[in-house]
């Protein structure tokens, strides 16, 4: 097995077992991180003296931390914690382990989290691209602000990054899902900026019908760019959720792709799990 560098945050055992195989840096607390370069997962100790409240702060600080890079979360605590364990995806975690664990599935576990969800299926530029292009075209026509595509990778599961997120289903010769995920503070800057008023005057339905609209217009450029291919599809209507732990709707073994673009000195991410139907 590949060694794969990961970071552990207020835990020891199980992970010193696996020295042999797996390359990992032990951290006491969240505060103790320095970088996140290269680092493939994050596994973070919940205990017994830890409140719902801490373990939320600690996992939100982590995720934002990790921004719009592919770092899954594993919460890991025994059965004394499950009920503070089964909350942690709604605060940003990947997932949740409950120990004791045997070497073998901890194993499992990591590799799981360390390779890209779906088929590997070769990412086909002729499907990618009008969403690049939609996105950089309705930001240029909606509010007059420059979007630059900044990377693209494949994503590890089909949870949308939160804290704001426009999800839409695409069904059709192709079917899938599409979203769009800001932070809160780019989400209201960018719609305070399309309805041309103050930040302070926004109220939480203009910022969820703006992200709404936004997502609307991307997918409908796409559309009309794929009309005719092997992914063209129709549109749901988009719904706007606020928070963490939310999924995107896949075809089976779909690959979920990741289109990362920088804006007002930010960044937000585009989501695309999208197959057409002859390779379902």
């Amino acid at each position: 097995m590949k060694k794969n560098k990961i970071l552990v945050i207020g835990l020891n055992e199980p992970f010193k077992l696996l020295s042999d195989e797996v390359e990992f840096e032990l951290l006491n607390n969240v505060d103790e991180i320095k970088t996140l370069d290269n680092i493939k997962v994050i596994y973070i100790g919940i205990n017994n003296r830890d409140s719902l409240d801490d373990v939320k702060a600690a996992i939100i600080n982590i995720r934002r931390r990790c921004g719009y890079r592919n770092i899954p979360i594993v919460a890991v605590g025994n059965e004394n914690t499950t009920f503070i364990l089964n909350q942690t995806v709604s605060f940003g975690a990947s997932s949740f382990l409950t120990l004791p664990i045997s070497r073998e599935k901890l194993l499992e576990n990591i590799k799981k989290h360390s390779l890209p969800i779906g088929k590997r299926v070769p990412l086909d530029v002729a499907m990618i691209n009008p969403f690049i292009s939609g996105t950089q075209q309705v930001f240029e026509t909606m509010s007059g602000i420059t979007v630059k595509r900044r990377s693209l990778f494949l994503k590890n599961d089909y949870k949308i990054f939160g804290e704001v997120a426009g999800i839409m289903e695409l069904n059709g010769d192709a079917s899938g899902s599409v979203a769009i995920n800001f932070s809160h503070d780019l989400a209201k800057k960018i719609i305070s900026i399309v309805l041309d008023i103050d930040i302070e005057e926004l109220e939480d339905k203009d910022v969820e019908d703006g992200i709404g609209e936004i997502l609307n217009m991307i997918a409908g450029q796409a559309k009309a760019l794929l009309a005719g291919t092997k992914y063209h599809f129709t549109l749901s209507i988009p719904v706007v959720v606020i928070g963490y732990g939310y999924q995107m709707k896949y075809p089976k073994d779909a690959p979920c792709i990741v289109i990362i673009f920088d804006a007002l000195d930010s960044q937000f991410a585009i989501q695309i799990s999208l197959l057409p139907s002859k390779i379902r």
